[in-house]
């Protein structure tokens, strides 16, 4: 798994320009992280749940004209419940995101190509994608330290 781009990088250029996309699904367990840290960063940055059709909102990605884009969600990247991992739409041939069917490294390269901000994939490693399951512990922390991280970067650089 080839992670170019480290999470502290990233954060150091957040905006409050920059745009969060969440995928997921919130009744699916640790699926729901994206739309959950999403909900969160509303009027911190731009932000959008994007459920499980993200490639539904590029018409109103290219509305808002972010700086950067983050598409938050669930991912099994073989690593510890909770573990957040940082991708460029290159680089993510091996990783399963969850439940959406246009892959996310096509959805990535193309807000790159046809909108222009860069775009970023963080995943959070899940526990369990279970049908009326309740978000684990180990990603409900590892969502909360990302919208603490995020809303500090996007406050910091604000106006």
């Amino acid at each position: 798994m080839n992670r170019n781009s480290s999470l502290e990088d990233i954060l150091k250029r957040v905006t409050a320009d920059t745009l969060v996309l969440g995928v997921g699904n919130d009744i699916k367990g640790d699926d729901g992280i994206g739309p959950w840290i999403a909900s969160q960063l509303e009027g911190v940055c731009n932000a959008i749940d994007g459920t499980t059709v993200p490639e539904a909102f590029l018409p109103e990605i290219r509305e808002i004209r972010p700086d950067m884009v983050l598409i938050v969600d669930a991912a099994k990247m073989d690593s510890k419940p909770g573990s957040i991992g940082v991708f460029r739409g290159k680089d993510v041939a091996n990783i399963m995101f969850s439940t959406h069917t246009l892959p996310l490294s096509m959805l990535a390269r193309y807000i790159e190509k046809e909108i222009g901000p860069p775009a970023y994939i963080i995943g959070i490693e899940p526990r369990s994608f279970g049908f009326g399951d309740r978000m684990s512990d180990e990603v409900a922390d590892a969502g909360k330290t990302l919208v603490d991280l995020i809303s500090h970067s996007a406050g910091e650089r604000h106006g």
